[in-house]
């Protein structure tokens, strides 16, 4: 019936650096063996307000690893517990993606979560314009480096990929649904040309009602 006691000693070895991005950046000794990245976080005096879409990024062994905050706060198993000599680093987030054409705005749109799909890009975008949109044509515009290209059918062939979605067919619904946009994509939804063509028949409807009331 032998016990075990294990002491942790504060230390470097047994410390976290909290480099930037937080209120109060400093080495904090590990005090337990289950001090986690927001309970490190939390110790620094939380996130820095000048930073309004905050990616935590964790070194370790010289590797990093990234995820944005928000997916952090939804996802516990994500939380994972840190180790001596890890550096946290907290900063804006850089990823986006481009959107255009018929919707609501047209903007640098910056991954706000790990993974957002081309249906989850509509509506961040107020969704499409009721006016001019056609949601026959919902375009994903992306180019691959070089090195990517393959012949085999393993990769795209070409390095500029145009995806189509019709968001009027269930299927290609579901599709855009679980489909991910990449960062530096462009985003399309294409214009009706119906829609256009019925305001000007309106327009010229109104013009012709006007001038036989003046006659």
């Amino acid at each position: 019936s032998a016990q075990v006691q294990i002491d942790v000693i504060p230390g470097p070895s047994n410390s976290v650096d909290v480099v930037t991005g937080v209120v109060s950046p400093s080495r904090l000794p590990l005090s337990d063996r289950n001090v986690s990245i927001l309970s490190v976080i939390a110790q620094s005096g939380g996130v820095s307000e000048s930073i309004t879409n905050p990616l935590v990024r964790l070194q370790r062994q010289g590797k990093s690893y990234e995820i944005p905050l928000d997916s952090l706060l939804k996802d516990p198993a994500k939380n994972v517990i840190m180790r001596g000599g890890d550096q946290l680093i907290v900063e804006e987030e850089e990823r986006y993606f481009v959107a255009v054409g018929s919707t609501t705005k047209e903007e640098l749109v910056y991954f706000h979560q790990e993974h957002i799909t081309a249906l989850e890009a509509v509506s961040l975008l107020g969704g499409l314009n009721d006016a001019r949109a056609n949601p026959q044509g919902l375009f994903v515009l992306r180019q691959y480096p070089e090195s990517a290209v393959r012949q085999d059918g393993t990769g795209p062939a070409s390095q500029h990929v145009i995806f189509r979605f019709d968001l009027t067919k269930a299927d290609e619904l579901f599709g855009a649904k679980n489909f991910h946009v990449q960062p530096a994509d462009i985003v399309v939804a294409s214009e009706s040309a119906v829609k256009p063509a019925q305001a000007v028949i309106a327009l010229v409807g109104s013009l012709f009602a006007i001038s036989n009331v003046f006659n």
